[in-house]
């Protein structure tokens, strides 16, 4: 979802930035010398693995925007259509390996718990706030949908769904500074997981633990039959 401010570059704007690297690299790669060193063969873009990690941002530009949870989510399918139309793209442009990792439970995220309205009984057992984080389990249930329907539409692609449940302590706050250290803390500024936090939860997917099909890292660049 386009926002300003400290929005990140939207999706529509990445796949075009996409498309004008896989087309001019050719060219230059032709030019052989050190462009044919330094620049991509035509033949890797099949062979590459396409990472999308989608939602986070998406479900909070909408609060940001003081939209309702309802008004949240019917906005949805929208972002999931944008999405399946990105990855249609980089299939008609070669791309066959095809990686995707959902949101996370937004509602434990100390810059939502301190910045949105939250009332005591929207507080869960964890410290989180529900709503959010029913909003970002819609989401993830209409994003592997969308999956399915994308290993379907695109027979000769290979795409895992990624994502964890990993809870966070809601009851952190915000700070200007990191941590002190870093090692014994899951997150840092509010939005962001600390590098302890990142290796964790990589690990996870790299070991196919919050994959679907369950695979490890090393064999996603194998078709399995869905």
């Amino acid at each position: 979802m386009a926002q300003s401010g400290y929005s990140p570059i939207s999706l529509d704007v990445q796949s075009v930035q996409f498309s004008d690297f896989h087309r001019r690299s050719q060219i230059f790669n032709k030019q052989g010398g050190f462009f044919e060193k330094m620049l991509p063969k035509g033949d890797y873009f099949s062979q590459a693995l396409y990472t999308f990690d989608i939602g986070q941002n998406d479900l909070t530009a909408g609060y940001k925007l003081n939209m309702t949870t309802e008004e949240v989510k019917a906005y949805v399918p929208d972002v999931l259509g944008q999405f399946s139309n990105a990855i249609k793209k980089i299939y008609g442009e070669g791309g066959r390996i095809f990686w995707v990792h959902n949101t996370g439970p937004v509602g434990c995220l100390p810059y939502v718990m301190d910045r949105f309205l939250i009332t005591a009984g929207q507080i869960d057992k964890y410290g989180c706030a529900s709503p959010f984080n029913d909003v970002a389990q819609y989401f993830n249930l209409r994003l592997k949908e969308a999956v399915a329907q994308l290993r379907k539409d695109l027979p000769e692609a290979t795409i895992t769904y990624c994502g964890a449940k990993k809870t966070v302590d809601g009851k952190e706050i915000v700070i200007s500074n990191s941590c002190k250290d870093p090692s014994v803390r899951i997150n840092w500024d509010g939005t962001h997981f600390t590098e302890a936090a990142n290796k964790w939860i990589f690990n996870q997917i790299a070991n196919g633990s919050f994959s679907d099909p369950p695979i490890s890292l090393e064999m996603a660049c194998h078709r399995m039959d869905h």
